[in-house]
């Protein structure tokens, strides 16, 4: 049997009105993914401040920026609170693990602190314990071990 010949495939067998209804689907999937902030935040991390230029500069508006005065530290201290939070650990500027990395030793402040000594400063030691202390500093060896044989000793037998 020989086949039929139908319509060509891709668009070169769509008519004019299926061309555009593929655009127009194509163009509203773009779309979707595309996603505008409007809320403008900067990185602390690369902030230059840069002066502006003396030209640019309108003696007749510095009265009117006496004005705004109160909105320019309400300003300086937002951006103050966003360069204190770079000196910040993760765990306070954060409520949970951003990354892999963090989650391993995200509780780990919590769990060393169970097992944190309860006092500051150590217990006084007795008589004996500051003699074996100190012999064990001047001599690298414990005065409790079993004495060492005499190398030379073992070498003229």
């Amino acid at each position: 049997m020989a086949e039929k010949p139908g319509k060509p495939v891709g668009r070169a067998g769509m008519t004019q009105v299926e061309i555009n209804a593929c655009w127009v689907e194509a163009v509203r999937k773009e779309n979707k993914g595309r996603i505008l902030n409007e809320n403008f935040d900067f990185n602390p991390k690369n902030l230059i401040a840069i002066t502006q230029k003396p030209t640019q500069v309108n003696p007749s508006a510095a009265t009117a920026a006496q004005e705004t005065a109160g909105d320019a530290e309400a300003e300086l201290k937002v951006l103050q609170d966003k360069l204190e939070s770079l000196k910040k650990a993760p765990k306070k500027k954060f409520n949970y693990p951003q990354t892999a990395a963090q989650e391993l030793g995200w509780d780990m402040d919590t769990e060393f602190l169970a097992h944190a000594p309860k006092y500051g400063v150590n217990k006084a030691c007795c008589p004996e314990t500051q003699y074996a202390n100190s012999y064990v500093t001047m001599t690298t060896r414990s005065p409790f071990a079993a004495p060492r044989a005499n190398n030379v000793e073992t070498a003229k037998k």
